[in-house]
């Protein structure tokens, strides 16, 4: 009996300081968001997106020259986990959220609509995806920069959702760009 109140409460404490997480999100609109929710306690990434505590929406914009054919984003693809990768350096969050609210970004994970490598969501690119958050977690989100034309640049960051969300630096083997 004692046991029994003590995992009630366990779990209770848990559900009381859920996570923030990130949601890759289609609107009825066909508008690509990304919404993020912040819980008691870790409100500070919401705060600095959209000044609300506890939730913010963020429109993707569309992007030029990311159909799968596109050389580099199919490198991208092929090439997750093996010659983009994490640093393993934590980016304070204010950093991310300015580069999130800049507007100036694409998300690629498994899921993504830029895929013309795999199929759609297959466990080999969801394994590649995965080696960046070490296999914590199911989805990662990768952001890439884009320019004033919207055209894919640099990957920047990867968001890690396993038991906290984190957001590590990004690099590439060969460092270049198209």
């Amino acid at each position: 009996m004692k046991y029994a109140k003590f995992l009630i409460a366990l779990m209770m404490s848990f559900s009381a300081y859920a996570l923030t997480q990130v949601v890759p999100h289609w609107t009825q609109d066909y508008q690509y968001e990304l919404i993020f929710r912040c819980e008691q306690g870790e409100q500070a990434l919401c705060q600095n997106l959209c000044l609300n505590e506890t939730e913010c929406r963020v429109t993707e914009n569309f992007c030029h020259n990311c159909a799968g054919t596109d050389l580099y984003l199919r490198s991208l693809f092929s090439e997750m986990g093996a010659t983009y990768r994490s640093t393993g350096q934590k980016v304070p969050l204010e950093e991310f959220a300015r580069f999130v609210k800049s507007g100036n970004f694409i998300t690629l994970n498994s899921k993504s609509i830029y895929n013309f490598v795999d199929s759609y969501d297959s466990m080999n690119l969801r394994m590649r995806f995965q080696t960046l958050c070490g296999y914590q977690d199911n989805y990662p989100l990768v952001f890439l920069e884009t320019d004033a034309s919207r055209f894919p640049g640099k990957v920047r960051y990867v968001i890690c959702q396993n038991d906290n969300l984190e957001v590590f630096s990004m690099t590439s083997g060969s460092q270049t760009t198209p």
